[in-house]
């Protein structure tokens, strides 16, 4: 956030509030992305898109992303917000999607393993 000040009247004088004006997120590393000025388009289709020209379009994309020298950066973005659209990373929707589910089993395999041996711990000190 930024303060800046806004002038106002009140009570036929005039006064000088400062107010907190909400600025929009940075992402540094976005400033090097090959992506960076190219039309967003290419990143992202509209609903009206044809499946082959998605794919075309995809194709294209990813190869912008294939040299981006912020691509490990784009892709940990892309996956802890986690991006819902677009290409991100060389990456498009269903593959990322596949990716999160993955994660999210992984996660609970861990979760289960790890709850399991509380419950050896437990059953063995008893």
């Amino acid at each position: 956030m930024t303060v800046g000040t806004v002038e106002q009247e009140e009570n036929g004088a005039m006064g000088t509030t400062r107010i907190a004006i909400p600025t929009p997120p940075r992402y540094g590393w976005q400033e090097d992305a090959a992506c960076r000025g190219l039309d967003a388009g290419l990143f992202f289709g509209d609903d009206q898109e044809r499946p082959g020209e998605r794919r075309a379009r995809e194709r294209v994309a990813k190869k912008v992303c294939i040299s981006c020298p912020v691509r490990r950066r784009c892709h940990e973005h892309a996956m802890s917000v986690p991006e819902r659209r677009g290409v991100w990373a060389g990456l498009g929707e269903t593959e990322r999607a596949a990716l999160l589910r993955e994660q999210e089993q992984e996660q609970g395999r861990e979760h289960e393993h790890e709850h399991g041996r509380e419950r050896e711990k437990t059953t063995t000190a008893a």
